[in-house]
């Protein structure tokens, strides 16, 4: 699971390529870099690594054992290992501090996002896809939470699709309150008979962009929210891409915990459920979103998985998974997330 996936599915035949990133938690080695006629060499606890000019998807498998390289780093080998993730200084005193793993994993992101955004493929054609934003909700008092969320998205090429579901949400109202949102809106009056995912289907069918992805009415997503899953998609080669289940707010507890139970960066057959991204031909050759009250997320994950494609999940960052104590279409207790915890932080936290 952790290493090159050639595969082909849907007819689609996708490229080997390597796995980018860092898991949620990371203990890899701070390395120095010694210059050498053809790149770097990589050198400490436990580590002895040979890199550049280019970097092979050998390379990337192996530079997991790498959280950060110390000293003079030629730009080009330090656009390459910032997009897998590794941090690149030119003085360890530059790096945060080493029990911290939020700062770190914050840093990484960080840097990827911009050495994927500025140097890769989809960057130097400037042909970034276009995503619809697929929303459904019956909560009118979740209204103004999910247009917050939606309004600060940064990725240029979006278009909104919203499904008022049932009698609980004026689509007056909605089409009202999403008129600001950073792309074309579509606001569709959905009956509350429907099912769930009919609801979504019918939302998918009226969409427009290459790629759809999911968002949920009472979750937290950070700016580059959709970058990330675009990014994922890219480099994964994978049919459906996700982010890992990490942050989880427990709204009656006032309390965030970080459960990094799922690793992050790598091909799994769970995504959490609010950041599903897939194509529109990918979503139709599985025969879309299966009409079901409860667990689509589960249940589309399922048909792609059973068709041969590949589910990705990326790192956790920007997507914080609400829990109410009530009201979710999951059944699991929120003692459950209290479980297997890496950090409790007290309030709502949005790494």
């Amino acid at each position: 699971e952790d290493g090159i996936r050639d595969v082909a599915v849907t007819g689609v035949q996708t490229c080997a390529l390597p796995i980018f990133g860092r898991r949620s938690v990371d203990d890899g080695s701070v390395a120095m870099a010694v210059p050498t006629a053809d790149g770097l060499r990589l050198q400490g606890d436990g580590v002895d690594l040979s890199v550049g000019p280019w970097i092979e998807a050998a390379d990337a498998a192996a530079l997991r054992r790498v959280r950060a390289v110390v000293g003079e780093v030629p730009s080009v080998v330090g656009r390459q290992l910032a997009a897998c993730g590794v941090l690149v200084a030119s003085d360890a005193s530059a790096l945060p501090d080493a029990s911290d793993a939020r700062a770190w994993q914050q840093a990484s992101v960080h840097g990827r996002r911009h050495a994927l955004r500025a140097f890769g493929p989809s960057a130097a054609l400037d042909a970034w896809p276009s995503v619809s934003v697929i929303l459904v909700t019956h909560r009118g008092d979740h209204l103004d939470h999910a247009v917050a969320q939606m309004q600060q998205l940064s990725y240029p090429r979006l278009e909104f699709v919203l499904g008022a579901h049932g009698p609980g949400v004026d689509a007056a109202d909605l089409q009202r309150r999403a008129s600001a949102l950073p792309g074309p809106v579509r606001v569709l009056e959905i009956d509350g008979a429907r099912t769930l995912g009919q609801a979504l289907q019918d939302c998918c069918d009226r969409a427009e962009g290459s790629l759809l992805t999911k968002m949920d009415d009472d979750d937290h997503y950070g700016p580059e929210h959709i970058w990330d899953l675009v990014l994922a998609r890219e480099y994964s080669g994978a049919q459906i891409v996700g982010k890992a289940l990490d942050w989880v707010h427990l709204a009656e507890k006032d309390v965030t915990v970080f459960r990094p139970t799922y690793a992050a960066e790598k091909y799994a057959d769970f995504v959490a459920g609010g950041t599903i991204l897939v194509s529109r031909a990918d979503l139709a050759a599985v025969g879309g979103w299966r009409p079901v009250p409860k667990s689509v997320d589960r249940a589309l994950l399922d048909r792609v998985l059973g068709a041969g494609g590949l589910v990705y999940r990326t790192h956790g960052l920007g997507y914080v998974y609400v829990r109410h104590g009530a009201g979710h279409t999951a059944t699991v207790a929120d003692e459950h997330f209290l479980t297997k915890t890496a950090a409790q932080y007290p309030g709502l936290v949005t790494p």
